[in-house]
């Protein structure tokens, strides 16, 4: 028996591909390969199927959270953030922000894996964009 390799496409094809190599002999010397631009698309499709479906599901529990935190207040002063809604309440001291980051139509504060955006809507009267993200980052650094 000489070795041989066999490409196969499909499931089907490889379980007809084995029990043909099972009833001829040749199963202890041929090796079967899935063609392998066939299991790159079928990976790729799968993880776009299963990731899709994993953000369904967490945008269905943060929305179901957002329902029922209303309002979100923030305050902002030279010892830290507090936030506040109608279900829970945050503080952070400046030392818990990693980093404040202007970003298009919001300053994101970066705590470890958590962000917090502030839309430029939210900012206070009187304060650009640009002048806020200091402020803060002045508090940050002090």
């Amino acid at each position: 028996m000489s070795n041989c390799t066999v490409e196969v496409y499909g499931t089907e094809e490889a379980r007809a591909e084995i029990a043909t190599m099972i009833a001829t002999g040749h199963a202890e010397t041929c090796q079967l390969t899935y063609a392998r631009w066939q299991a790159v698309v079928e990976m790729v499709a799968a993880f776009a199927y299963f990731q899709r479906a994993r953000m369904r599901q967490f945008y269905r529990i943060v929305g179901a959270h957002w329902d029922r935190a209303g309002e979100i207040s923030v305050r902002f002063d030279a010892r830290g953030m507090d936030m506040r809604d109608d279900v829970s309440e945050r503080r952070f001291q400046w030392g818990a922000i990693d980093a404040v980051q202007k970003t298009k139509g919001a300053t994101v504060l970066r705590s470890g894996m958590s962000m917090i955006a502030i839309p430029d809507t939210a900012i206070p009267e009187g304060l650009t964009a640009k002048e806020f993200g200091a402020r803060l980052n002045d508090w940050r650094s002090a």
